[in-house]
């Protein structure tokens, strides 16, 4: 039975395979091996394998064919092509149709095993990515980019551990995401997840949040309350923003993760607690212990296991998996069915500097879908009021004559691209109004119509 750690080999070349299952099975893999294609078709019907290795020309049809199937029905197997070397043009059309690499025959067993080795490793940090999606479903941590899967894999590594977690980022990266990721993936799942914002409470009420107040402690105090600690026993608690936390209740927090202990607002009594502490912060604590704002001992007891939350800048090839997502969460909650955005749209997106980060785009998507109509979203209908400036617009009659010189040119690729940003300058600068960007750009109404016809670029009606 084919499982994810399974080697499924298609090759009609019978003593290729039977060399080849013996040197892989004794490294460790387990490998099927079939001789045509039907017979692969029906097997991956039943189960999927961690890794496939495809010949390119089978008796039965066309590996290169084949690949496009399994991507469409397979999406995360990773397929790793088997050709002789004049099959060249072959291998180049199964990559594109998905396949993730090739070795060529006479086959270099170290290069095999080799390629085959990263596959198993692709193929896990898909599968960890499924894991949180799944576990987190409302608010998934989406993206395949480099950065992303660092980030997955570094949530891995610390999950099954009790030491503290210190979560680094700018504001609107995640960072309370993924502290409850952690959580879930934490043997502590069963007992509860407790957030508090650190800034966000003011501090004659924030030392009473955090550990609790007995009853008379202070004026309004009629019955004794437990503190967030005390709720958090034996789960997480997730400390936000802890570099605002006040000088005076630093020493109380060291002392808990010193000890489990502490006492109640007005209370004499010493509480002790079981709590794994989550801490989060875009300051620069370095900076903050240097002008004694922060305990360099608190610092140190609360980076035991630091990680990094990288900007969506440094996230890019994420966007468009995050728009795909965000629409369709807000069209769901709006009640609305819109069309897939233009790949136009998308590439202004990808290309804004984000500074907001993904709570920014996820604010931005909300408010086009709110004001968009139906059935398609207009580049009008994204507002990015902190847009980088983009190259002041030239006129599009320019384009005819070939009179555009200088330093337009810098900043594109191409005619084509200059036109079209130019135009998504000026519709934007017009709020959408197509006779206002047409003024600006001193061509006609129709001239806009037919290039943004031509573009693919959706208006309001």
């Amino acid at each position: 039975m084919a499982t994810e750690s399974t080697i499924l080999l298609v090759d009609d070349d019978r003593i290729f395979c039977a060399l080849l299952k013996q040197q892989l099975e004794e490294r460790g893999h387990a490998v099927q091996v079939l001789f045509e294609l039907k017979e692969a078709k029906r097997r991956m019907a039943e189960e999927e394998p961690g890794v496939l290795l495809l010949d390119v020309k089978l008796p039965d049809g066309s590996g290169v064919d084949f690949v496009k199937r399994v991507k469409q029905d397979h999406p995360d197997v990773p397929i790793l092509m088997v050709s002789a070397s004049t099959e060249t043009v072959d291998v180049v059309g199964a990559i594109q149709n998905g396949a993730s690499d090739y070795v060529k025959k006479p086959v270099n067993s170290e290069e095999l095993f080799a390629k085959i080795d990263k596959l198993f490793e692709i193929r896990n940090i898909i599968r960890t990515e499924h894991t949180l999606e799944t576990q987190h479903s409302d608010h998934p941590i989406l993206g395949k980019s480099f950065a992303t899967r660092q980030l997955v894999r570094e949530i891995s590594k610390v999950a099954n551990s009790d030491a503290t977690v210190l979560l680094r980022g700018e504001s609107g990266t995640g960072k309370s995401l993924v502290a409850q990721v952690i959580h879930t993936l934490s043997p502590r799942n069963a007992k509860r997840f407790v957030a508090i914002n650190c800034a966000a409470i003011p501090l004659y009420l924030l030392e009473s949040e955090l550990f609790g107040h007995e009853r008379g402690a202070f004026t309004g105090a009629v019955r004794e309350k437990p503190g967030k600690f005390e709720l958090a026993n034996g789960g997480t608690i997730f400390l936000d923003e802890i570099g605002d936390l006040p000088p005076e209740l630093q020493v109380k927090l060291l002392r808990v993760l010193q000890g489990g202990e502490f006492e109640r607002v007005g209370g004499l009594k010493t509480h002790h607690v079981d709590v794994r502490v989550i801490a989060a912060t875009n300051r620069d604590l370095e900076q903050a212990m240097t002008e004694m704002r922060f305990r360099e001992d608190l610092f140190y007891r609360l980076n035991v296991l630091p990680i990094y939350v990288p900007p969506l800048r440094e996230r890019r090839d994420d966007i468009p998996l995050l728009i795909e997502h965000f629409v369709r969460f807000y069209s769901l909650k709006s009640n609305k069915r819109f069309e897939n955005l233009s790949e136009l749209i998308v590439q202004h997106l990808r290309d804004y500097s984000w500074p907001g980060n993904i709570r920014e785009l996820q604010n931005v998507i909300e408010r086009a879908i709110v004001l968009g109509k139906e059935p398609r979203l207009a580049i009008s209908d994204f507002i990015l009021p902190r847009m980088a400036p983009i190259p002041t617009p030239v006129s599009v009659s320019s384009f005819d004559s070939g009179a555009i010189t200088g330093n337009h040119f810098l900043s594109f690729s191409s005619l084509k691209d200059l036109e079209q940003q130019s135009l998504l300058q000026a519709l934007q600068q017009a709020g959408g109004n197509v006779s206002v960007a047409a003024k600006h750009l001193g061509i006609s109404r129709g001239t806009i119509y037919r290039r943004l016809k031509k573009f693919q670029i959706g208006l309001k009606g």
